[in-house]
């Protein structure tokens, strides 16, 4: 253990991400706030054109849309993501969930370097049993368990599960555009894991106030309950990783990935500084959207 994972692991943060593989709700602006956000987020980032992809999608508005790049480096969040992680981080992904009323489950899902659907790791950690990925998920309209919050089982980033995987029905670019959520499952694939009944008796549904956000290590695992209410649920997410992680490596020559059933040029893309510097140089870097 080097000196600066030690620091690390004197906080209190970091453990409980460490032990659980989540932390949170903490807020990120207040309901009011976020409020106004919302609205700009409806005019000018919804059902309109990717500049990075060209045509309408919620993956990655980070990268064309400064409302969200704004959001993503509230003080309140970018302070806990370099307490566990360290002061050099890059967004490598973002993206909208969207749960209208009526929407069935998310099933139960999880993601080490991001292989799920693909031929080769998207993501190129040099140690994959360490922490190097942590997703913040963001919610812009309130969650419940009623209209379908994310739920998370702790402490499952650290066992390795059998898995299978069940195609339920293909995804396509309308479906991508709402995230799934009208699809069974994970974008239309079913995954059987052997979770046990100790694993379900420890399910945390994390419902969060317009505002808040929560930050969870991938490879733990999560989904989320129908929205069996009246009212849509809208959240937010974004990927950050240590710059000594490579991202896309084996998709940027080819400057396109296949993903859930959909091809993404890869040529406009790039990871943003988040914080710190990268003194590696592993990955493409493209400069943040100008208001």
């Amino acid at each position: 253990m080097n000196h600066l994972e030690s620091e690390l692991l004197e906080s209190e943060l970091v453990s409980e991400v460490r032990t659980k593989g989540f932390a949170g709700p903490f807020p990120a602006c207040t309901p009011e706030e976020m409020q106004e956000i919302r609205a700009e987020i409806e005019r000018d980032v919804l059902d309109t054109p990717s500049k990075i992809y060209g045509f309408p999608i919620g993956r990655d508005r980070h990268l064309d849309c400064p409302v969200i790049w704004e959001l993503f480096k509230r003080p309140s969040i970018a302070s806990k993501l370099t307490e566990i992680l360290g002061p050099d981080l890059l967004i490598w992904r973002s993206g909208f969930f969207y749960k209208p009323p009526g929407a069935p489950e998310t099933a139960w899902h999880k993601a080490a370097v991001f292989t799920d659907f693909t031929d080769h790791p998207i993501l190129e950690p040099p140690d994959p049993k360490g922490l190097y990925c942590l997703t913040v998920w963001m919610a812009i309209d309130e969650a419940t368990l009623e209209n379908g919050c994310v739920q998370l089982i702790p402490g499952t980033q650290n066992i390795k599960m059998k898995t299978s995987q069940q195609e339920v029905s293909k995804q396509s670019k309308e479906d991508d555009r709402e995230f799934g959520s009208k699809k069974e499952g994970f974008f239309g694939y079913k995954f059987n894991y052997d979770l046990t009944e100790e694993h379900m008796r420890t399910v945390v549904s994390m419902e969060c106030k317009s505002g808040e956000f929560f930050i969870f290590d991938q490879r733990t695992v999560h989904g989320s309950p129908p929205n069996n209410s009246s009212k849509r649920r809208l959240g937010i997410n974004f990927r950050v990783i240590t710059p000594n992680v490579k991202a896309y490596g084996h998709f940027l020559p080819e400057g396109k990935i296949e993903h859930y059933g959909n091809v993404y040029d890869l040529t406009k893309w790039g990871c943003l500084q988040y914080s710190g510097e990268d003194r590696y140089g592993m990955n493409k870097i493209v400069s943040p959207p100008k208001a």
